[in-house]
């Protein structure tokens, strides 16, 4: 019972924290791939940015780092389309707000009219 009660939970608030984060970044107008369970998303960063090659990717990748933020650049898991970055939701939600904050500043994103 308490372990079948720990998986919903988790589930549960996996689901909530991914869906938090898919509205995040599509308010900013920023595709967020289709995925059905994990613990992260890939966002198309390069989409959003107007850029789909390597060298800018590893310099978004560096300007997050520095910035305080780590999430992975797509050619580091062999995606074969710069732009796209893995970002892990199975955090505390003020980390995540904090990091999602961060990215936003860095990267200069905003909310898209509409939304």
């Amino acid at each position: 019972q308490g372990l079948r009660r720990f998986i919903e939970t988790n589930r549960s608030r996996l689901g909530e924290a991914q869906a938090f984060v898919r509205n995040w970044f599509e308010d900013r107008g920023v595709h967020v791939a289709n995925s059905n369970a994990g613990n992260f998303v890939w966002v198309n960063l390069g989409g959003a940015l107007g850029f789909d090659d390597a060298v800018t990717e590893k310099r978004v990748f560096q300007k997050l780092l520095d910035g305080g933020v780590y999430i992975a650049p797509g050619t580091a898991y062999h995606n074969s389309k710069a732009g796209w970055y893995r970002i892990t939701f199975s955090v505390a939600r003020e980390n995540l707000e904090v990091g999602l904050g961060k990215i936003e500043s860095l990267l200069d994103l905003k909310v898209a009219n509409g939304h």
